[in-house]
């Protein structure tokens, strides 16, 4: 891939349309593909919350929550991704991860 002579726009889409091919797209998935979906949309907690209590004392696990909070943003990304190829209009900084400076 040449990515030098590429905008960030074309390398988004060729990743967008990436994904497409192994996901497919949203009302034209094969049987695999729907399953693997839904597969990830049950353990990345799409139609769910990541904050369970404890049964016994109530208390909500933060790093649980946090790596739950991870796996949901995984599968978020991908479905935006997704979105993106049906339809490539410009989009806001897509993966483009922001600086902190930690600890000043």
């Amino acid at each position: 891939m040449a990515y030098k002579t590429e905008t960030n726009q074309e390398r988004l889409l060729q990743l967008a349309t990436a994904y497409q091919t192994v996901f497919g797209a949203e009302g034209r998935r094969n049987d695999a593909q729907k399953l693997v979906m839904s597969d990830l949309e049950m353990h990345c907690f799409f139609n769910d919350g990541t904050a369970n209590q404890n049964p016994k004392d109530g208390a909500v696990d933060p790093y649980a929550m946090a790596w739950a909070e991870g796996k949901r943003k995984a599968l978020l990304e991908i479905k935006k991704l997704l979105k993106y190829a049906a339809n490539p209009t410009p989009l806001p900084a897509v993966n483009k991860p922001t600086k902190r400076k930690r600890f000043q």
